[in-house]
């Protein structure tokens, strides 16, 4: 059977997220932007080559189709990513990782939300909806780092958002749901941060 082109793209961004998610960079290769002074020495010993980023390459063919205005693979490709984000949080790697996917979140935002992209409500949309059953996952699974940082980051996204006149009701319900889950679980704090972020979405 020869596979659509929504079945290849989605093999391809899964295969791409397969590689491990390893943020650091290779001792051997020098970037400016993590380092707050660099050194004659750091310089001649700067051999190497940028480690494999996933994320970065998963953001690229992304990218790539959304200039193509492929939509059903954008959808699938950021389903893919969230789910890899998922796969691959742990208790010890939770803070970086969470960091890392939403930085892709970010700038995927940025690219949806630019007046050339035609399908910006139903993409906004979309990620509004992922982030209900993601955020609950990190509750349940009591990923306590992880849980602060995805929902102010997600937060500030929904105020973007609001500015540009699109809809934060699906945000806003997965917010409540969120802070009913943290409540249930006895994690008061995490009830009472996203309590406020969900009040305070549109101000």
């Amino acid at each position: 059977m020869i596979e659509s082109s929504l079945q290849q793209f989605t093999l391809l961004i899964q295969q791409t997220l397969t590689a491990p998610w390893n943020f650091t960079c290779p001792q051997n290769y020098l970037r400016l932007d993590q380092v707050g002074e660099v050194t004659r020495q750091a310089l001649n010993d700067d051999s190497g080559i940028p480690a494999k980023n996933p994320l970065m390459e998963a953001f690229n063919l992304l990218i790539e189709e959304g200039q193509n205005y492929r939509i059903e693979n954008i959808i699938l490709g950021i389903n893919e990513v969230f789910k890899s984000y998922l796969k691959n949080l742990t208790s010890e790697n939770q803070d970086g990782v969470t960091q890392h996917f939403l930085e892709f979140l970010k700038m995927f935002f940025i690219f949806l939300t630019e007046d050339c992209f035609p399908y910006t409500e139903k993409m906004w949309e979309v990620i509004s909806t992922m982030i209900k059953p993601t955020g609950l996952f990190l509750i349940k699974e009591s990923f306590t780092t992880a849980i602060p940082t995805f929902f102010e980051c997600t937060a500030l996204l929904g105020k973007q958002a609001s500015r540009r006149d699109l809809s934060t009701g699906t945000l806003q319900h997965a917010f409540r749901i969120a802070e009913l889950a943290c409540r249930n679980s006895g994690n008061q704090e995490g009830c009472t941060l996203i309590q406020n972020l969900r009040q305070n979405l549109e101000n």
